[in-house]
């Protein structure tokens, strides 16, 4: 399998080439894919983003309840909801709060599953390397230091701080984005500095893991990074092992660049196939929910008309949801998609008893 994927396809264009595909989007008329595949979207999709908030934990769950987490990168994200803007702005994990099931989301646009892994479980920490420019093996005890890791994971894209330990006390991470992938770590609070060396000692830890203990999670991952096919399993497996009772994984359904015949397209397959595989009944297949008729009565829905369009066929030949649920930019899910996600998760969820 070649080593192609969603950011390698971001990366190709540069912003010559997103200039390029919006000016040709917008020539097209509305839900018409694109015509020249050699012209995807960059990295900046999602590095000019601003920050954003991530949820919190206990502080930011809907209401009482056990709830749900999404862990991922923008599609868990509902990275496009608002569009169309005929229909109000639907995200997945807010859709399933008003459906019963309160849920949040900590997941971040561009991120690759060795990132999703680290925030989702302590096993799997982020290794600041402790002697880069005079840190001196040591963690101060206050303010923040600026670190590259010696094991290359960081977050993907900027975000706000993040939680999590060093030592046992509470450090926040972040990437910064000026500083060539390097990670600021924050003391919460005042302390006697650590000497850590570039031991287990000073690996941050998150501290989501604990917060969220209990919760139903939903782990939809890897798709930025699906060119290394091992790799997504093998972290989609420990991330699911951090509480395997309560764990649900999501396949990845086919955009336009890894459909059938696409050099994408066989990665994105074998991925799926070995959750199906792997999961069984605690497998979520995001296609056959977006074909599933059920949710095309929603009210929100029914006015489209899915089981008559006349391109039903031919995309499902291609392996492609229906086109009304596809956003412009044809990575990810608009309002419609979601909403069909939340209302099959929510199903899924129930089916299993888990609430």
């Amino acid at each position: 399998m070649l080593n192609v994927n969603r950011r390698t396809l971001l990366r190709a264009s540069g912003a010559a080439g997103f200039s390029a595909l919006a000016v040709a989007a917008s020539a097209q008329p509305a839900h018409a894919e694109p015509t020249d595949p050699a012209a995807p979207v960059p990295d900046e999709l999602y590095e000019n983003l601003p920050v954003e908030e991530p949820d919190q934990g206990p502080g930011a769950r809907a209401s009482a309840g056990v709830g749900a987490v999404l862990w991922g990168s923008s599609s868990a994200d509902s990275f496009r909801a608002g569009e169309p803007s005929a229909v109000r702005r639907i995200t997945i994990h807010e859709e399933m709060t008003r459906l019963g099931i309160p849920t949040i989301r900590h997941a971040f646009g561009g991120w690759r599953s060795p990132a999703i892994l680290a925030i989702r479980s302590k096993n799997h920490p982020i290794r600041p390397n402790y002697s880069f420019a005079g840190a001196n093996g040591e963690l101060p005890g206050s303010g923040k230091i600026f670190l590259p890791t010696t094991n290359r994971i960081v977050p993907d894209t900027v975000t706000s701080q993040l939680p999590g330990t060093v030592s046992g006390q509470p450090v926040n991470l972040q990437l910064v984005r000026a500083r060539l992938r390097k990670v600021q770590l924050t003391r919460t609070s005042s302390g006697a500095p650590i000497t850590v060396g570039n031991s287990a000692a000073g690996y941050w830890r998150t501290a989501w893991e604990d917060a969220e203990r209990g919760k139903i999670h939903l782990l939809w991952m890897g798709k930025n990074n699906s060119g290394d096919v091992q790799g997504v399993l093998n972290d989609t497996r420990a991330a699911y092992d951090v509480e395997s009772g309560r764990s649900i994984v999501m396949s990845h359904w086919f955009t336009w660049w890894d459909r059938l015949g696409t050099v994408g397209h066989p990665n994105i397959t074998a991925i799926n196939n070995a959750y199906r595989n792997t999961y069984g009944q605690k497998y979520f297949d995001s296609t056959a929910a977006l074909w599933d008729s059920r949710w095309w009565n929603v009210p929100e829905i029914r006015p489209l008309n899915i089981a008559g369009r006349g391109d039903n066929a031919e995309r499902r030949r291609l392996g492609l949801p229906p086109r009304p649920f596809i956003a412009d930019d044809t990575f990810h899910l608009n309002s419609y998609g979601n909403l069909v996600i939340a209302y099959a998760l929510n199903a899924k969820i129930r089916g299993l008893g888990w609430a």
